[in-house]
């Protein structure tokens, strides 16, 4: 790395390129107008609801610059996504487990043990058999037909 030349006037100049240029020129921020966007954003049924940063996008403002103005407004948007997201989660972990059980039915139904393999190869998201729940589910089944 090159060390801070002197200019012309004794002034030291580095040798990186100035980001002023590249940096984009700053617009004002109607935060009345952007307060009733988010507040718009939070109330909509929309399902489902945008993530914090797919409303920054919509909006065409940065995360950042919404969450220095709105903190609260930011948080209640990313609460809802977040509250969404977690919904969803235990709905497919629950869909898996039934489909578990059926499968483990099926496997037994050809004469077939039904092995963590066998299973993993027949359901839709193998994956799953990480959570403590399709594995309890996948426990469970093997239970049941063996009684």
């Amino acid at each position: 790395m090159e060390e801070p030349t002197k200019g012309n006037l004794g002034i030291l100049r580095s040798p990186f390129p100035s980001s002023n240029n590249s940096r984009a020129k700053a617009r004002k921020i109607d935060l009345k107008q952007l307060e009733q966007k988010l507040n718009a954003l939070l109330l909509n049924p929309e399902y489902p609801p945008p993530s914090m940063e797919e409303a920054a996008r919509q909006l065409g403002y940065a995360c950042r610059t919404i969450f220095r103005h709105f903190p609260e407004l930011c948080n209640s948007i990313s609460a809802r996504y977040l509250s969404y997201r977690k919904e969803a989660k235990s709905r497919a972990i629950k869909q898996c487990c039934y489909e578990v059980k059926q499968t483990v039915a099926e496997l037994r139904n050809q004469g077939l043990t039904p092995s963590e393999g066998r299973v993993a190869e027949l359901i839709t998201r193998p994956g799953y058999l990480r959570y403590e729940a399709v594995r309890k589910a996948l426990r469970q089944a093997r239970l049941e037909i063996e009684l």
